[in-house]
């Protein structure tokens, strides 16, 4: 997976802001910075649900000490709130 197809589906995940209409609407998201240079983003966003289930966007990357794409993954969720 190219660097700018995972950037482009992070990118998505979050401009999606779709309405939730549960209590339990929250994005969660996370981006480190290692001593070695290496780095990484991972993001969870809600995309529908009711007050039993949510489904989530899920979706990660990591890059090298030289700012090249490693790792790239992205995914669904189904949450029981």
């Amino acid at each position: 997976m190219s660097k700018s197809v995972a950037l482009l589906l992070l990118c998505a995940c979050l401009a999606s802001g779709r309405h939730v209409p549960t209590r339990a609407r929250r994005q969660a998201g996370s981006f480190t910075v290692n001593s070695d240079g290496t780095s990484g983003a991972a993001l969870k966003v809600p995309l529908t649900g009711n007050d039993k289930n949510v489904l989530s966007a899920i979706g990660s990357a990591d890059f090298n000490d030289r700012h090249k794409l490693s790792a790239a993954s992205a995914g669904l969720a189904l949450d029981n709130v």
